[in-house]
């Protein structure tokens, strides 16, 4: 396996963060051991860019980082390689779909991120606007605390050119209201169809690739690498998705197969 190896993509939630949503210094350490023997690192997350980017700067071992499940990729130089944005026809509609309801939208931008008032979401990172400006989009999320309007929202998007890439529930301590989060993507858009656009540019193969996720919207990820390992963590249904299993994201999981089976001990 080791020397087949060139490129090694990593989600990040319940992957390489803990639940605490930090990164082990074992899984540092493994990072960049991997980058010293020439294995190019990419993060691969559904986050939004600036998120990305911030665990990257922790690493500093990154060369790509493929953000918002795949619609936008760029380099440690911070150059986009790769972007699929939302149409306005499209966002117009689902804008309106959102104020119509009194659902929340945030709309997921290079560097920001713009919502509705109706979005649920505390982050500093988010701008409040009343319509919508002219910029390219790469991801959408719906919130809401009220589930009968989710539940209409996944109905309505059945007949959309989009697919639904996440659902997550987030308790906010203050209230303990549970809000509903839907992340939206366009129909093609993936992290697998993403990492095979990267192989391609990189003149390698899927058998030259290796991936660590742990969750649905990872599975595109491991049909694109010949190498997939999903943590311990997962649920059991998908544990099927992986060639292999490692331990959970709590007990730097992806050290322990590295150790494995790259035995690192033994360099």
């Amino acid at each position: 396996m080791k020397e087949d190896i060139k490129i090694a993509f990593f989600d990040l939630d319940g992957t390489l963060l803990n639940d605490n949503k930090d990164i082990s210094k074992e899984d540092i350490e493994t990072l960049n051991y991997l980058h010293d023997i020439d294995i190019k690192i990419v993060l691969a997350s559904g986050r939004f860019d600036k998120i990305v980017s911030k665990y990257a700067q922790v690493l500093g071992c990154v060369d790509y980082l493929i953000s918002n499940n795949g619609a936008l990729m760029y380099d440690k130089q911070d150059n986009i390689i790769f972007k699929d944005v939302f149409n306005p026809t499209l966002l117009n509609k689902l804008w309106k779909y959102s104020l119509d309801n009194h659902i929340g939208l945030t709309l997921n931008t290079k560097g920001k991120r713009y919502s509705n008032k109706y979005a649920t979401t505390t982050s500093s990172d988010n701008i409040i606007i009343d319509k919508l400006i002219n910029i390219e989009v790469y991801q959408l999320v719906f919130t809401s605390y009220d589930k009968d309007k989710i539940t209409n929202l996944l109905n309505y998007l059945k007949d959309i050119n989009v697919h639904i890439t996440y659902i997550s529930n987030v308790y906010y301590s203050d209230n303990n209201d549970q809000s509903i989060s839907v992340d939206i993507n366009l129909n093609h858009v993936s992290k697998g169809y993403t990492i095979n656009y990267l192989l391609k540019k990189l003149h390698l193969k899927k058998d030259n690739a290796i991936c660590f996720g742990d969750n649905i919207n990872d599975q595109a990820m491991f049909n694109a690498c010949k190498y997939s390992v999903i943590m311990n963590n997962a649920k059991e249904e998908l544990k099927k998705k992986a060639k292999y299993i490692t331990l959970d994201n709590n007990h730097s999981g992806i050290t322990y197969f590295i150790k494995e089976y790259f035995k690192k001990k033994d360099n």
